[in-house]
């Protein structure tokens, strides 16, 4: 039988969406523009009022523990946001790809 009233705030996505935000050092604006959702959305999911989809929490996820290196331009950013949307055949069709180009540009 399971305990009701039991619950750790620390353990609530919303509490580890933005301790992770917090961590990386970003504003709820720069996290909501590069996973491509409102600030207003990003800041109900902080505050438990809504729920995010599997994409949704899984491109956060994403940003957070995985973040680009800043380095990278707006560009790279976007590439990596659309592999994130692949299956894994098409990953894999896209790593072929560049491969070849990148051969292609070493003969040059």
């Amino acid at each position: 039988m399971a305990r009701k009233g039991i619950h750790n705030s620390k353990d609530a996505l919303g509490a580890v969406i933005q301790a992770g935000r917090d961590k990386m050092g970003l504003s709820r604006e720069a996290l909501a523009e590069r996973v491509e959702i409102s600030k207003r959305y990003l800041t109900a999911l902080e505050n438990e009022e809504q729920k995010p989809s599997f994409q949704t929490l899984y491109t956060i996820a994403n940003a957070i523990f995985y973040p680009v290196n800043p380095k990278n331009d707006a560009a790279t950013e976007r590439v990596y946001r659309l592999l994130s949307q692949c299956e894994k055949y098409e990953i894999e069709a896209i790593a072929a790809l560049v491969e070849k180009l990148l051969v292609g540009k070493d003969n040059r």
